[in-house]
């Protein structure tokens, strides 16, 4: 009779071969092990005796309550996945004339699956106290952590600071640690793994371990929690099945106090602070209406999504989400809607708190000796103000692993424009893929505006796009606001409203922002029902052919007519501007008094006298005595609007400050310069030349910040160049004549930040350039043997997209250059001898991954990754392994005993790949090899 830990291992084999051939035969000995190990599992010897049995339709029978304790429902439900791979086992194996289709095999495969999911994914009912192979669990599309990683240590260390902590015995599955603690005496902690044997563990623990237990006044146990993938509950026996398991053993230590409990629950009851476990008290939209997430795929709603990750329900396991949309569309309410959720949930005793991290927290100017930005824990510690309640790095990052803390960093891309080149994308989204290593239970939902969303890496990110209202959403939404309890109840603002969505001239599918539909409401509220506003006016500012320029200048006219004020829509929108431009989008009381009287020509000496009208503006916030534009997507238009016009009239400022605003929030493109270019006139780069000329002029009089003038011009060239798609010969054009250079020419003081286009280097030279994460750069053009760039710096090159030989020192005079450049260019410049040494070099450390105890043996993906991490010629590993696949050097398979991919060396070239790593022997296959990679 085999044991459990012995059928699984089949099983395991089993399921390699199902997966590889997607056989019915194969497929039916995945259900007879199941069988048996059920059986197995069983306290009663007499059960464990019929897994001898070699038919499968007696194994099925088996499973009933005569032989076993488990549900009856439940193993109902186990026999009847069993009986439909019986079925087609039985098809397959016949001399019958009938074959299987394509839906029988989706049939059979969703039935090993549910099988799978009934037996290792229900603890409740079944509970295997073996290591389950991982390929089950991937099969299943449960996530689980080869390699795990609780940080013990520093759990102990924030519990019991200040405190030696020694490693007693570390294995695989579990650790075993001791603090010293009162009267000489000891507390100990023992760290339990996920997928391990409990009753091995603890045995193994308690016999290696007896003398140094016994001096313990304490002993913790913690493991983690169980989230069964197919219910998205947490199974609720698993703390008790343990406890039973180490009862055993505490007879034994009459004198230690054994304690049990969650990682998870350990580290909200002790790491957190307590004010971090309180309530939010966010304030909501009173009239919230849910709306649709989409991806490429699908569609939820946008609180059920959030359901999803409350309850680890992810099928992907991607921590990290991002929901992309307009300003307007309900991004931040999203996220106050979700935070109140979670708070909700607390009360009822949840363990789960929501942490926002918000640009409108961000002061607008960061102390410049701030360190870069690329982490959760980096951008939280500049977001707080009172450091008696915050969170130490590594307390934020255990809380965030272990989803006791949920992130939710709302306006990404206004995080982006204020901390500038302190903040590294790349960076921050793998420290947060770090984080969910382990506990697999990390969270991070982030909003952006939809702007350049090809930067987020699909693989590593879910992106959602926010699109607002549409027509059913719309009647939600007025129904809620003027529903029976209403004030407005029976007005029949209802139909104004729609009316003003009709007009709004819309694309066929209807599309509205919660923004505009509440600004629609709120114009009807104050002008009654039958207020008539006159939109015929013409302006230099409003665009009447977009919506939300339509509702503002409906609102701004009606104001003016309420409070009878002798202005024009275009005076009203001065106002607003001068307070975003003049005054940081924030005003004092004195200072609007101000700005009013000089603004209000045409009113009475009394009404001059008199603001309070003015005051309660519905584009205007009141925080004290001092007043704010009401909703951040106001500003963002207010920006867009009036550099727009600044540019379409070549209209100068006095002041400076729109270009110092173009100057931080355009020099590396983004949503304002997306916003400006979509209403400035292409083909027409009179201001954007006029500015980089004074800023030329400026800098060679030394009369300019350096720094800031590279923003600027890097602004003026996104600005000029992003209407549409040109080729690199063409945008090389309209950089020409911005400069007012002609082919061939010297261009002073280029600078360009972010990914910017490609570009055709041979029509110029660049001189005292700055380039700052250029990311097209490796996709320009660069003559050879000529110098395009002299006393130029760089910073932040990708040089992973560099072409091969694209680029040579014979391109730079003079330049500040980054190790990644310094290396391509030492690679291209490099004699034919150097380059075949480097590339013996690299492929001896790719060989070497698969070659252990003088054999070839498969390894993963991610090993490879991790040995060949730097090479020393020009080419990728990824390049590399493609070669070497397409010369049948290594071939590409699937791991026996997970779902994972890798590599392994083709059992024809063995002997010769092993001469050449071990004797340096080059065979004409490596020679071939060598000359094909030059």
């Amino acid at each position: 009779m085999h044991t459990v830990l012995e059928v699984l291992d089949r099983l395991d084999n089993y399921l390699a071969d199902y997966i590889e051939t997607n056989k019915a035969n194969d497929a039916r000995k995945i259900g007879e092990a199941v069988c048996r190990v059920i059986l197995l599992n069983s306290d009663n010897e007499e059960t464990k005796k019929i897994s001898t049995e070699t038919k499968f339709q007696v194994l099925i029978d088996s499973l009933n309550k005569n032989n076993l304790t488990e549900n009856e429902n439940h193993l109902k439900r186990i026999k009847a996945d069993l009986n439909t791979i019986q079925a087609f086992g039985n098809i397959e194996s016949h001399d019958n004339g009938v074959n299987l289709d394509e839906n029988d095999f989706n049939s059979l495969r969703s039935s090993v699956k549910s099988l799978f999911r009934n037996v290792f994914d229900n603890k409740e009912y079944i509970d295997i106290d073996e290591k389950i192979p991982v390929s089950i669990y991937k099969f299943i599309e449960k996530s689980v952590a080869e390699k795990e990683d609780w940080r013990c240590d520093k759990i102990i260390s924030i519990v019991y600071p200040n405190r030696p902590i020694e490693k007693v015995e570390d294995q695989k599955d579990f650790q075993f640690y001791t603090l010293p603690d009162v009267n000489n005496k000891k507390v100990g902690f023992v760290f339990l793994g996920r997928n391990i044997s409990f009753s091995k563990s603890l045995a193994q623990l308690f016999r290696n371990n007896d003398q140094e237990i016994k001096s313990l006044i304490s002993l913790t146990f913690l493991f983690p929690k169980e989230i069964s993938k197919t219910t998205g509950k947490e199974v609720k026996n698993r703390r008790q099945n343990i406890t039973t398991k180490c009862n055993y053993y505490k007879r034994d230590y009459p004198n230690v106090d054994f304690t049990l409990e969650f990682i998870e629950d350990y580290i909200w009851n002790h790491c957190l602070t307590s004010n971090l476990k309180k309530a939010s008290n966010v304030t909501t939209e009173p009239f919230f209406i849910d709306q649709w997430l989409y991806d490429e795929n699908t569609e939820k709603l946008s609180l059920k999504f959030l359901d999803e990750i409350i309850q680890n329900k992810n099928k992907d396991h991607k921590p990290i989400h991002i929901l992309l949309g307009d300003g307007g569309v309900g991004k931040t309410t999203f996220c106050t809607q979700a935070i109140e959720k979670l708070d909700h949930l607390l009360t009822e005793g949840s363990k789960k708190k929501a942490l926002l991290l918000s640009s409108f927290d961000l002061p607008d100017e960061l102390n410049s000796s701030e360190d870069s930005i690329d982490s959760i824990q980096s951008l939280y510690r500049i977001l707080q103000d009172d450091f008696d309640t915050t969170l130490d790095s590594q307390n934020l990052a255990l809380n965030i692993s272990s989803g006791n803390l949920l992130i939710f960093i709302d306006g990404l891309d206004e995080i982006e424009s204020k901390l500038k080149e302190k903040f590294n994308l790349d960076a921050f989204i793998e420290s947060v893929i770090q984080l969910n290593d382990t506990y697999l239970n990390c969270s991070v939902i982030i909003t952006s505006r939809d702007n350049n969303s090809e930067k987020f890496d699909r693989n590593k990110v879910n992106v959602y796009q926010l699109k607002g209202f549409n027509e059913d959403l719309i009647e939600k939404y007025l129904n809620t606001r003027y529903g029976r309890r209403s004030e407005h109840a029976g007005k029949g603002y209802e139909r104004k409203v729609l009316d003003y969505v009709s007009d709004l001239s819309l694309e066929t599918n209807k599309i509205v922002t919660p923004l505009i539909m509440r600004l629609l409401c709120e114009l009807v509220e104050s002008q009654g029902i039958t207020g008539e506003i006159n939109t015929n006016s013409e302006s230099k500012y409003f665009r009447k052919n977009n919506a939300l320029d339509k509702v503002i200048f409906q609102i701004i006219n009606r104001d003016i007519i309420k409070q009878d004020i002798n202005i024009t829509c275009d005076d009203y929108f001065e106002i607003l501007k001068d307070i975003v431009f003049e005054n940081n989008c924030i005003i004092s009381k004195t200072d609007l008094d101000e700005l009013l009287e000089y603004s209000l020509i045409g009113m009475s000496e009394e009404k001059i006298k008199d603001y309070t009208s003015f005051y309660v503006s519905p584009l205007f916030q009141r925080i004290g005595d001092n007043f704010r534009i009401k909703h951040d997507s106001l500003e963002f238009w207010i920006k867009a609007r009036y550099i727009t016009y600044q540019i379409n009239t070549r209209e100068n400022e006095s002041s400076g400050k729109v270009i110092k605003i173009i100057s931080r929030e355009c020099y590396k493109g983004g949503s304002l310069v997306k916003e400006i270019t979509s209403n400035t006139i292409s083909g027409k780069i009179d201001y954007f030349s006029s500015t980089i000329k004074n800023t030329l002029d400026n800098l060679s009089q030394s009369k300019a910040n350096t720094q800031a003038a590279r923003k600027t011009i890097s602004s003026m060239l996104y600005l000029a160049m992003s209407h549409e798609q040109h080729t690199k010969e063409k945008l090389s054009d309209i950089l020409l004549s911005l400069f007012g250079k002609n082919r061939g020419e010297r261009i002073k003081y280029l600078s360009i930040y972010g990914e910017f286009f490609p570009l055709n280097f041979s029509k110029f030279i660049v001189v005292d350039g700055y380039f700052s994460g250029y990311t097209n750069l490796g996709k320009s053009s660069f003559p050879e043997k000529t110098v395009v760039f002299i006393d130029c710096e760089f910073k932040d090159i990708d040089t992973k997209i560099f072409s091969k030989n694209a680029i040579s020192d014979e391109n730079f005079e003079n330049c500040i250059l980054p190790e990644d450049i310094k290396q391509l260019i030492d690679i291209g410049t490099k004699t034919k001898q150097d380059q075949i040494n480097n590339i013996k070099s690299d492929l001896k450390k790719i060989f070497k991954v698969g070659f252990k105890q003088n054999s070839f043996v498969w390894k993963s993906d991610q090993l490879y990754k991790q040995q060949c991490a730097s090479l020393k010629h020009k080419l990728i590993l990824s390049d590399y392994l493609k070669l070497l696949i397409k010369l049948q050097f290594l071939n590409r398979e699937s791991a026996k005993g997970s779902a994972g991919s890798g590599y392994k060396l083709n059992s024809l070239k063995e002997n010769e790949v092993k001469d050449f790593i071990t004797q340096g022997i080059m065979g004409d296959g490596i020679q071939t090899l060598i000359e094909s990679l030059l």
